[in-house]
């Protein structure tokens, strides 16, 4: 592990009720999203794990699979599980269904993250905190674990029990103009323009 990056965590283990497929061995173009997602986050982070339920066959040796604790409870149960296995630091952490997110995104939020004592570097889109992709200190684990003591909880509930830095929408379409690095895969209309995006040559990572 290199301890001048952080850690990368992809959140797979949704149920895709809205898509009705897997969506992390969804085929965007030539890759998976999930490979997608891996390909962007392996710029800036090391190790990578992906939170879910390993494939049976044809597992990438550059990522570790991480079982989600509380399956069903939503992302912030993956969150923890994360948290809970990445090494002590930072961390990135994005959703398997967020295909587009470009890299420089991410080194503006770890440049922020480098210079706060908060727990989390969130960006800010509309007034309203995006938690992922986002940074994450991993020693919040036990904070989001008495969270989801008493059942599910949405992620923006652990925005009101630590330190967040907040990076503004200015800076964070300075990194990535089109915000493609938000676009979620989650419906089948969001599929299929993402497709779309990719034939055209727009949406891949770069």
């Amino acid at each position: 592990m290199d301890a001048a990056r952080p850690a990368g965590i992809i959140l797979a283990g949704g149920r895709s009720r809205r898509l009705g497929r897997d969506k992390a061995r969804l085929l965007l173009g030539r890759r998976t999203m999930l490979e997608h997602v891996r390909a962007a986050l392996g710029t800036v982070c090391s190790p990578l794990l992906v939170v879910g339920r390993a494939p049976a066959t044809a597992v990438d040796r550059r990522i570790t699979w991480v079982a989600d604790r509380r399956p069903g409870w939503g992302p912030l149960a993956g969150l923890e599980a994360g948290l809970a296995e990445a090494p002590a630091g930072w961390a990135v952490v994005a959703a398997c269904d967020q295909p587009f997110i470009r890299p420089a995104l991410l080194e503006l939020l770890w440049s922020a993250a480098r210079d706060t004592a908060a727990g989390a570097v969130i960006p800010l889109l509309g007034g309203r905190p995006q938690p992922f992709p986002a940074l994450y200190r991993t020693s919040l684990a036990p904070v989001v674990s008495r969270l989801l003591a008493s059942g599910p909880a949405p992620v923006q509930a652990l925005f009101d029990r630590v330190a967040t830095l907040c990076v503004g929408e200015e800076r964070v379409r300075a990194a990535d103009l089109a915000l493609a690095s938000f676009y979620n895969v989650n419906t089948p209309e969001a599929y299929r323009r993402a497709l779309a995006l990719v034939s055209a040559g727009e949406g891949m990572p770069v």
